[in-house]
């Protein structure tokens, strides 16, 4: 089973454990992502680390790129957006949506489960942020 390489958390968890991660800035309500592989991004002003939309007079700063912290686009991890990959990852939040929906279709339970934000990531890179 995929519980021997892989760590399933909601998207809260994983930005506390994610290097990447960072909630110095204003994009996407503070959160932010550094990893060079993000693709949803905008560019902001930065000072002392912490990136901004600006203010009257930055017009003649330069920006920076600052990626944002999105389930769907994560470089380092993926979402399970169904029940049925809930089950063979996160068997125990299936589990739940199952039996507090009991006469719920699989579209339904699809979107119950897309709503939790489970987020699957390999767990060798979880205990090698866990070592730096």
């Amino acid at each position: 089973m995929n519980e021997e390489k892989y760590i399933a958390m909601d998207i809260d968890s994983l930005a506390l454990e994610c290097p990447y991660f960072t909630g110095l800035t204003d994009a996407n309500n503070g959160y932010g992502c550094k990893h060079p592989e993000q693709e949803e991004f905008e560019e902001l002003y930065e000072e002392d680390g912490y990136t901004y939309r600006g203010f009257e007079g930055d017009e003649s700063k330069s920006k920076t790129r600052q990626g944002k912290c999105y389930s769907f686009s994560c470089p380092i991890a993926f979402k399970c957006s169904t029940i049925e990959e809930l089950k063979e990852y996160d068997p125990d939040t299936a589990d739940a949506i199952i039996s507090n929906n009991p006469n719920a279709s699989e579209l339904e339970l699809d979107l119950k489960a897309d709503a939790y934000d489970i987020m699957v990531v390999k767990k060798e890179l979880i205990n090698k942020w866990k070592e730096e």
